[in-house]
């Protein structure tokens, strides 16, 4: 009994260097676990240490090393029937083929992981992995293919009445109609998540699809949908003035580009009304 709860001991004491931003003792902690688990045959336990290992490696970009802990770690869910824990593997496994470049592996590991889930009946999890061959999809410009994924990703979640799920996936299928030049279907899914969004009370949420909605159509040329799209995220920024609500760094920054852009058109076209 006391390899086996000194191997606990390390897994958790690594989760604590983990939580406190040291990732190279966190690292030595999980694999001095993982020894002694490998030494007892514990299955159950050296899954534990792989998946933190594996999480570890994709946080700190080490994507070659991440694929082997959770090739290692999908041979031992096969060896013990974990068929849920092997599709949860299978769509770790495709995202981070998909990080590599390698589209095929990549598809082919989240299909077969969406074959296990639609074979359990698991709906969140099907929906996941139709979502994420939305986005291999997407990153591969393949619009048609990503918006047909999202769409039945979409039609899974609004069955189990996950509204957050809901949200996300409508600001993909936005995204992807963007792209593809339907604006009106871009506008439609993008209004639609911002909206599901704010019900729920996930305003900065929210306010991350108007802006999205602000770029794509600023990128498309459609200025006059952008800057409507601008000003409702003004609005509802104002609105909550005081109150803990604040954009991604990610969409603060796009947010600022987009302002300074529809200022610089502005001055623009009133400096040529003047000339005229």
């Amino acid at each position: 009994a006391q390899p086996a709860k000194r191997a606990r001991t390390l897994l958790t004491l690594g989760n604590i260097a983990k939580s406190r931003g040291d990732e190279a003792q966190a690292d030595i902690l999980y694999l001095d676990g993982l020894a002694i688990l490998r030494e007892l045959n514990d299955t159950r336990g050296m899954l534990v240490a792989l998946n933190n290992l594996s999480a570890l490696a994709i946080e700190r970009g080490e994507l070659a090393r991440a694929l082997s802990l959770i090739e290692e770690s999908l041979t031992l869910k096969h060896q013990v029937g974990d068929r849920r824990g092997t599709a949860v593997s299978l769509m770790n496994l495709g995202e981070i083929q998909k990080l590599q470049g390698d589209w095929a592996a990549a598809r082919r590991a989240l299909e077969e992981g969406l074959q296990i889930f639609q074979d359990l009946e698991d709906r969140q999890g099907a929906a996941l992995a139709l979502s994420n061959l939305g986005e291999l999809a997407y990153a591969h410009d393949d619009d048609a293919q990503a918006v047909e994924h999202f769409t039945a990703s979409l039609i899974l979640y609004q069955q189990i009445e996950d509204a957050t799920g809901e949200a996300l996936t409508l600001r993909q299928i936005g995204r992807a109609y963007a792209r593809r030049g339907d604006t009106a279907q871009a506008e439609t899914s993008l209004r639609a998540s911002a909206t599901r969004f704010e019900a729920q009370g996930q305003l900065s949420e929210a306010l991350a699809s108007l802006v999205a909605l602000a770029s794509l159509t600023w990128a498309s040329g459609e200025q006059r949908l952008a800057t409507q799209a601008l000003n409702d995220v003004r609005r509802r920024l104002n609105r909550t003035a005081g109150m803990p609500v604040t954009l991604s760094p990610e969409a603060q920054a796009e947010y600022e580009r987009l302002q300074a852009q529809a200022q610089t058109s502005a001055e623009h076209s009133a400096k040529k009304q003047d000339d005229a």
